[in-house]
């Protein structure tokens, strides 16, 4: 066979190049950002990240081991192990950290891009949910802000171990016992990452018994054979997770034995709806957009914006439904909006930080692409020709407003001043923001400035005891308390 041109070989790979060449322009413009936030914290005040002697510990003890014993629900090996091979090849520069959160993300694009054309076999459907999902703004905190590598690295893994997974359908003896045990390794290094990895074993099961070869026309209630066989494909992911939580139960004591305010199991049902059908505005509607989001949790099932919740729900369920009668193909997108979120409904183990925009990070993956099987589901309805050029341009029109706005919500992120403006600009009930600008003013040795910040905060938040300290300690500094 005559092979083909390069040219050609290039237009056939745009549906792979176009989005990683978006995801990774679009956040160019964060390589030269600072340390933020939670970074001084973990990287820059942390003797673990800083000398490579302690690297062992990373993986033996939890992230804030190095400042207390005190009960934590942190494990993070593989962040807090790259962050100190980093730390020592960049020499405690931050443009190493944030090129690779960049890099992650254009990995996440080529592999939600190959994970939905080897579903579909449709190379503008696997286009427009790559491009969508690269140029999201609600992906903005988790790329840009160094912190959200967890976010990145577990989203990696899933995303990876689902295509090497849905490629061993194909493959046979060897090649197929290579495939999975990839997958496998994929779910550990997840797992290492952040908790949420477990949903690729759920996406495993789903795949199994709705969307491989002869289940999309199957009936809708597996059969006791496809549940077997589900089983089995499972197993070797079931035994990574169960390893895996071994080892969790070993350095930190459990999943999560920490519980944050005063927050209760009602308060999570009761808040549960509501903080589910706001993720899944923002994926669809990425306006409002903040770094640290105020929450006000649901006391009553009287609440309106409980009932609101429920009936979003219920919507969605419907959704599902649908998609399970007559489009199975997209249960997996569904599944990488839905299963991810599960573990943050629980606001117990969360307090203040209940909605954070990092938690939809591989959501919007998903979401992008169930908007993009849309896009070329209603092109091809209308009857026009080239429908799959159509669907790409359709595609391209939505992704160009709205990479413009993720571009200029990196710049929120560039120092510890321009996060806590932004924040304060739209929330000025965050405490957070006024933290921020208070510390960058006290790294540049301007107290007063500090404190004036600080009291701005009290005037707004009277009762905050971390802004109170913070007074406290600044008068203190200033010599206007003994």
């Amino acid at each position: 066979m005559t092979p083909a041109p390069a040219g050609s070989r290039l237009r056939g790979a745009a549906w792979l190049l176009v989005p990683a060449a978006a995801a990774f322009l679009v956040y160019a413009n964060t390589l030269d950002a600072r340390f933020v936030y939670d970074d001084q914290a973990q990287i820059v005040r942390n003797p673990w990240v800083q000398e490579l002697r302690y690297f062992p510990k990373i993986v033996s003890e939890p992230v804030w081991a190095y400042r207390t014993s005190q009960p934590t629900n942190y494990y993070r090996p593989f962040q807090m192990g790259l962050y100190n091979l980093m730390w020592a090849a960049a020499d405690g520069q931050p443009w190493l950290f944030h090129a690779v959160n960049v890099l992650l993300h254009v990995l996440n694009t080529i592999a939600l891009a190959l994970l939905v054309r080897r579903l579909s076999r449709d190379g503008a459907l696997a286009f427009g949910a790559a491009l969508l999902f690269a140029v999201h703004p609600l992906t903005t905190e988790a790329v840009a802000w160094i912190a959200c590598l967890p976010e990145l690295g577990y989203a990696s893994m899933v995303l990876l171990g689902l295509w090497l997974h849905v490629s061993s359908w194909d493959a046979e003896g060897a090649g197929r016992r290579v495939r999975i045990a990839l997958a496998a390794a994929a779910l550990a290094v997840g797992l290492l990452s952040k908790e949420p990895a477990v949903a690729l074993v759920v996406l495993v099961v789903v795949l199994e018994l709705w969307v491989r070869a002869g289940a999309t026309a199957a009936p809708l209630v597996p059969t006791f054979d496809r549940i077997r066989r589900a089983g089995l494909a499972v197993l070797p992911y079931a035994a990574v997770t169960a390893g895996y939580l071994l080892l969790r139960m070993a350095v930190v004591g459990g999943m999560a034995p920490r519980v944050r305010g005063q927050l209760g199991p009602m308060d999570a049902v009761l808040n549960a709806p509501s903080l589910f059908l706001g993720y899944v505005g923002k994926m669809l509607l990425p306006v409002g957009l903040l770094a640290h989001h105020v929450f006000d949790p649901i006391r009553s099932a009287a609440s309106p914006a409980f009932l609101l919740g429920l009936a979003g729900l219920a919507a969605i369920a419907v959704v599902l439904y649908l998609l399970a009668r007559h489009a199975r193909e997209l249960l997996p997108a569904a599944g990488l909006v839905a299963v991810p979120l599960l573990p943050v409904m629980y606001v117990p183990a969360l307090g203040a930080n209940a909605f954070a925009e990092r938690y939809a990070y591989l959501p919007t993956a998903g979401m992008a692409w169930l908007v993009a099987a849309g896009i070329v589901w209603a092109v091809g309805r209308s009857g026009v020709t080239s429908r799959r050029l159509v669907a790409a341009a359709v595609a391209g029109a939505l992704a160009l407003p709205a990479a413009a706005l993720t571009v200029r919500r990196n710049l929120d992120w560039q120092t510890d001043r321009t996060l806590g403006r932004s924040i304060l600009e739209t929330e000025p009930r965050a405490d957070k923001g006024y933290e921020l600008l208070s510390l960058w003013h006290s790294m540049r040795e301007e107290p007063e400035q500090a404190l004036a910040v600080v009291e701005q905060g009290l005037a707004a938040l009277p009762d905050d005891d971390g802004l109170r300290a913070d007074a406290v300690r600044l008068r203190y500094e200033l010599g206007r308390l003994t």
